[in-house]
């Protein structure tokens, strides 16, 4: 989990400041491991959830669809999958030099991907991989995503993931719950 969010931030960094960018390849392993990373913190985000959400006993709840099954596919279709066209269109495929990660580099790596991931246009084809793909053939899942994905995409990305950072860039960051991250991390030779 270390290096996910750090590369991301290297390659939205890179852009301002030529010098500091991420190989390609750190940039899409960086990418690529995102969901895992995520994945990690599935209970979290079930336990955050449903403190949102299925309060009523009559209400429908679909947390544990989100969690385990839409969310995931998301971000490895979205993220994972597209790692080397992001890093590519961020620059991080073109230069390659000794780059360091700063905390706050790291930081605003992952509130950037969160923004990202619940823009209106991302969170569209969010719902129509889903139910293409996922869902295929059931109808109750169809409309469940159609319901409930854009919401719950949208609280996981403004209340869940952007709060982690600091578990995301634990290797950047001093935390004051952790031992030996370093401020900073270097890539590079």
């Amino acid at each position: 989990m270390k290096t996910i969010v750090a590369v991301l931030a290297l390659a939205a960094f890179s852009q301002a400041y030529p010098e500091s960018r991420a190989t390609c390849e750190e940039c899409t392993q960086g990418l690529q491991n995102f969901p895992a990373a995520i994945g990690e913190l599935s209970d979290m985000l079930e336990e955050d959830l449903g403190h949102h959400y299925c309060q009523k006993p009559d209400d429908p709840c679909f947390i544990t669809e989100f969690v385990n099954d839409w969310f995931p596919a998301v971000l490895d279709e979205f993220v994972a999958a597209a790692a080397a066209d992001v890093c590519t269109t961020l620059g991080a495929c073109s230069q390659a030099a000794v780059r360091e990660v700063t905390c706050q580099d790291c930081e605003t790596g992952v509130h950037d991907l969160s923004k990202w991931l619940e823009m209106e246009d991302q969170v569209v084809q969010h719902v129509r991989f889903l139910q293409e793909g996922v869902c295929a053939g059931d109808d109750e899942c169809v409309g469940a995503v159609a319901d409930w994905y854009p919401d719950m995409n949208k609280h996981t990305n403004q209340n869940f993931i952007v709060h982690q950072d600091g578990v995301l860039c634990a290797d950047q960051c001093e935390a004051p719950t952790t031992q030996g991250p370093s401020p900073t991390m270097q890539y590079g030779n």
